[in-house]
């Protein structure tokens, strides 16, 4: 690899590693948590219930107390839901409960709702935790990611490097902003911000994110103001994701930038191919991450892999 492109290759990682940080990740509700209440002999009328992430489902309520509500659906059987989940209760028609939307009934379904919808590997997406939920994230082994909710629209993060070595040493924040929900709206929008020193350099990204889809299919942007030693470089990440199966995620990005610092004539781009493999709270994610450049060798790709598990 030339000198310009061993240069253009370090600058990519440098802001592949500081996106890492900077995303957040989602945690799919519960549904097989016990409910202390005991049924009702007779459930009561039919309701709409729509939960914080978006979710609506149609069902009569068999029993209830302070912390759990259990519905019982015709489509969907009885469902037990955290009462810290649920925005809203409304009484509605006598009305067929097959005519509730197919997207409702692949929400509840923990093989169906991939708990990282949030991102897609390497790129985000606009959507964000629940409020009062966390996760931990350990990519490649030693770099370790840490993220909390404190509301609906709102997720922080923190992330280092596993202490292999006192030389090296990592610290990350991050901060994520969601502005509209593409589950709820059609289109998701979000804002970001991370700050990362790693040994001697120091940088910090801006990110506008847009996307569309739901948690079984997507598109995402995102496009990201990188700053580094008093120099902005500007990168996008564009990124979908498809379910291929209960519990199984095929995804593929593709990354690129019109600045100079990685508009050298050896460079056009980047691309990270994978699978997710995921339950209700937990997730493992591998890919193949590549820089497209004509003077790469026999070099093929570098493998990502991240764990990832929500509370």
């Amino acid at each position: 690899m030339t000198k310009a492109g061993r240069e253009v290759y370090g600058g990519l990682m440098r802001i592949a590693w500081g996106i890492l940080w900077s995303v957040s990740a989602a945690l799919v509700f519960g549904a097989s948590s016990p409910a202390p209440a005991d049924s009702l002999e007779s459930p009561g009328p039919l309701v709409e219930i729509r939960l914080s992430d978006g979710t609506l489902l149609r069902g009569r309520i068999a029993s209830e107390d302070d912390g759990y509500v259990v519905v019982e659906s015709e489509l969907l059987g009885r469902l037990t839901i955290e009462r810290v989940h649920v925005e809203s209760v409304v009484e509605v028609e006598e009305t067929s409960l097959r005519s509730a939307p197919e997207a409702s009934q692949h929400r509840d379904d923990p093989g169906r709702r991939d708990p990282d919808r949030n991102t897609i590997m390497l790129g985000p997406t606009p959507e964000t935790l629940p409020a009062g939920t966390a996760y931990f994230r350990n990519f490649e082994l030693f770099i370790l990611n840490f993220g909390f909710a404190p509301s609906d629209i709102l997720n922080l993060s923190i992330g280092t490097i596993f202490p292999v070595t006192s030389e090296l040493r990592s610290l990350s924040v991050g901060i994520k902003l969601r502005l509209t929900s593409r589950e709820k709206h059609g289109l998701g929008l979000a804002v970001a911000a991370s700050g990362t020193t790693l040994d001697q350099e120091k940088f910090g990204s801006i990110i506008g994110i847009i996307g569309i889809g739901d948690a079984e299919k997507s598109l995402n942007l995102s496009v990201h103001r990188t700053f580094t030693d008093g120099e902005g470089v500007t990168f996008f990440i564009a990124g979908g994701d498809v379910l291929a199966g209960n519990g199984f995620k095929l995804f593929a990005e593709y990354g690129n930038s019109t600045d100079a610092v990685l508009s050298d004539e050896d460079f056009t781009g980047l691309v990270n191919v994978g699978f997710r493999i995921f339950g209700e709270r937990t997730s493992f994610s591998l890919s193949g991450f590549r820089p497209l450049a004509e003077d790469t060798g026999s070099f093929i790709a570098f493998p990502v892999a991240m764990y990832s598990r929500h509370f």
